[in-house]
């Protein structure tokens, strides 16, 4: 378990006939959920609504690996009648991952030096939280990129994922590391060389 912060923000909402009583908000593991943070109100402690943030925070949670939803509710300020509460569930998802990526496969590596290509296949997985992107790095060892720093890549989502480097700009005979790092969505790397 991971123990962290969780923020939720809205921009705030508009009722043209009775106006805007207040607001609550909260976190779960499902949309519309307060399981994790239940309902309050984000401005309890503040006494004018020009210092409202529409912003409620957590603290101190322990979280598993997961996904997380955050709920935001207006309250009209109805005088006669009893106030109607507007429910907004943010189906967009909160991921926490603590685990690294997994490197499930180093397949094929093509070079053509006439065009100065370089190709690598490989398979990574993150059940978690998803892969973000894979780095591509040559080094004089495997523990290093003194060669060719990192480079950024948008990860593929296909059965046989590659990454095509071009104008590697190798010297003749210099023998250098290919490192490649799997990256997910949690910030959390995986590095294999060969």
């Amino acid at each position: 378990m991971l123990v962290c912060h969780l923020l939720g923000r809205c921009d705030g909402f508009h009722d043209y006939e009775s106006g805007i009583w207040g607001y609550t908000w909260a976190a779960g593991t499902s949309v519309c959920g307060s399981n994790v943070v239940s309902f309050r109100d984000p401005h309890a402690n503040l006494q004018n609504r020009e210092d409202w943030t529409y912003t409620g925070l957590g603290k101190d949670l322990h979280l598993a690996d997961g996904q997380y939803y955050i709920t935001f509710q207006a309250i009209n300020n109805v005088v006669h009648g009893g106030a109607l509460v507007t429910t907004v569930c943010h189906s967009q998802n909160y991921t926490v991952d603590t685990t690294p990526p997994l490197v499930n496969e180093v397949g094929d590596l093509l070079f053509d030096e006439d065009f100065d290509i370089l190709g690598v296949y490989f398979n990574v997985s993150d059940d978690g939280s998803g892969i973000a992107r894979v780095d591509f790095g040559l080094g004089r060892t495997k523990y290093d990129v003194f060669v060719r720093a990192y480079s950024r890549h948008h990860f593929m989502t296909r059965d046989d994922p590659y990454l095509v480097i071009e104008d590697l700009g190798l010297a003749p005979g210099v023998q250098a590391w290919i490192r490649v790092r799997a990256v997910n969505n949690g910030e959390y790397i995986s590095i294999f060389y060969f």
